[in-house]
């Protein structure tokens, strides 16, 4: 079998995939199917198949993550995106101005909020409508803590690239469906499909 200490190993065609073995602490690079040819000529069954998974291992992360970073790569021009962006920061600050009026935010959370407790007197029917108004208010604050977080995600989408992907068919979600619900993650079709199913 070849020498794998020799610093000068076989040279590997630039398409062939290598593997990295240590010896003495020096890695040495040496082409998989130069490994593998050499463990069935010597009849070493064992580490000829384990040069074969980990070279298929290799290949299938490689591929895995090709194809993620395709189907991660917004479709849209950069005068879409801007768009796209102002209309998701003007929403974002509206929502934390709404919210401001009747809660706070909470430092420890990023689009999250502590829905005050209002204070109107002491008399009995100012105490209902504190809690009444409490009890609205409750309510509100989940649904626009919720629309908060869509249009947050929406913006880190756009920061890292992957706007107006869909996140189930990772095809390119309407434009006309994006300037109408900015922070949407998925397509007309597969939004119905899902709620067929439902």
């Amino acid at each position: 079998m070849a020498n794998l200490r020799d610093s000068s190993p076989p040279r590997a065609d630039q398409n062939d995939k290598t593997s990295v073995f240590v010896v003495r602490r020096q890695p040495l690079v040496v082409p998989a199917s130069h490994l593998f040819a050499e463990a069935n000529r010597c009849g070493d069954k064992i580490l000829a198949y384990h040069i074969f998974f980990c070279y298929n291992i290799f290949n299938y992360n490689y591929y895995f993550m090709t194809m993620k970073a395709t189907k991660t790569k917004s479709a849209f021009t950069i005068d879409f995106l801007d768009k796209i962006k102002l209309m998701l920061t003007k929403e974002h600050d509206d929502l934390v101005q709404e919210m401001s009026k009747f809660a706070k935010k909470d430092p420890h959370s990023e689009d999250d909020f502590d829905t005050t407790f209002p204070s109107y007197g002491d008399k009995d029917d100012e105490n209902a409508a504190e809690v009444a108004d409490y009890v609205v208010n409750l309510s509100l604050e989940d649904k626009l803590e919720k629309s908060l977080h869509d249009v947050t995600q929406a913006l880190k989408r756009l920061s890292v690239g992957s706007y107006g992907i869909c996140k189930y068919c990772s095809k390119p979600i309407e434009e006309k469906r994006l300037l109408a619900r900015p922070q949407s993650s998925a397509c007309l079709a597969c939004k119905k499909a899902i709620k067929q199913e439902i």
